[in-house]
């Protein structure tokens, strides 16, 4: 749920227009921001699944925003979306480990970074 209380901060950036209201990890949150905005059309009747607290130090996302998000309509479709820019950059990060290495160990360094299980379980869990 560390995804949910991102994005709820980047919604509000993307609904609200509060571009500047999360400045802990400035350059992350914004990457978020911009993402939450460009999906935002694939998205309908998504505004109110945010929490207005994840933004609040030692607060975050309470049990009521957790059950409005886990009974949006198009909950996988926004999952996915919400998860794709880190299977991207998994991917992009392969891509460049195995541009470091021999081509004859290419194949193994690709697969050693994209089945490890910390990587799977950052990226699409």
């Amino acid at each position: 749920f560390d995804a949910y209380q991102i994005y709820s901060r980047a919604a509000e950036a993307a609904y609200h227009n509060k571009w500047f209201g999360f400045t802990s990890q400035f350059l992350i949150q914004e990457l978020h921001n911009v993402w939450l905005l460009l999906i935002r059309p694939l998205l309908p009747d998504s505004a109110g699944i945010w929490s207005s607290s994840a933004s609040t130090l030692g607060v975050g996302a309470t049990r009521a925003d957790y059950e409005r998000f886990l009974a949006y309509e198009h909950l996988y479709r926004l999952i996915f979306l919400m998860k794709l820019p880190y299977v991207v950059a998994d991917l992009a990060c392969a891509w460049v480990l195995t541009r470091l290495v021999d081509p004859s160990r290419r194949v193994a360094v690709a697969a050693f970074w994209l089945l490890n299980p910390l990587v799977i379980f950052s990226s699409a869990i």
